[in-house]
Order: C-alpha cells, then structure tokens, then sequence
C-alpha cells in the first residue's frame, strides 16, 4: 500500500468522523433520563442513568447522615456545657451565701468586741 493510498484512506475515515459526529452544542438537550440511557464517562466507560442515581442518592444520605451526626454531637457538647455553667451558677451561689453568713459572722464579732 503505497502512502497515497494511506492518506486517502485517513482523509476518508476523517471525513465520515466529522460528518457523522456532533459538538455537544449540537445535541439534543432533554430535562431527564430515561431508565435506558446512559452518560458517557472519562476512559471509555458508560454508566447507567439509574445507576448514575443510586450513586449521587448513596453520596448525598451518606453526608446527610455525617450532618445530622455532627449535629447531635454539637447538640450532647452544648447540652454538656449548660450543665457545667449551671453547676457553676449553683457553686457561686453557694459561695455568695457563705460569704454573706462569713460577713455577718464577722460583724457580729466586732459588735462583741
């Protein structure tokens, strides 16, 4: 096969390509899926469109899921932490009482004396 014959046969398989094929600006654009289509993906591979779903369904409970959990866990440490401040609140009450019954006590004292 000479080089001229390759050539033709190149321009000829580039020709058909150009003419058969389509920029995505080109193709027609539908609002959803149906249960047979399929999206084409990076290195050769295809997936199904019900598949498609089930993995973005899978993906978005999966964070869903981390969110509510991040939530509860805020929720038990905030929760935690009004416990302490009014475990706190109480302790400084109590101290205010001794320290008032400490200054009677006291003034007590010096009226004896």
């Amino acid at each position: 096969m000479t080089n001229e014959e390759k050539q033709e046969i190149i321009s000829s398989v580039i020709q058909s390509l150009q003419t058969n094929s389509a920029t995505i600006d080109q193709l027609s654009e539908v609002e959803s899926c149906s249960e047979g289509d399929f999206i084409e993906l990076n290195k050769g591979r295809k997936i199904s469109a019900e598949n498609l779903a089930k993995d973005v369904s899978s993906k978005v409970l999966q964070e869903a899921n981390q969110a509510v959990a991040e939530s509860q866990n805020c929720a038990e440490k905030s929760e935690e932490s009004a416990n302490e401040s009014e475990e706190y609140s109480e302790k400084s009450k109590e101290y205010s009482e001794e320290a008032k019954r400490q200054a009677v006590l006291a003034g007590q004292s010096g009226e004896l004396a």
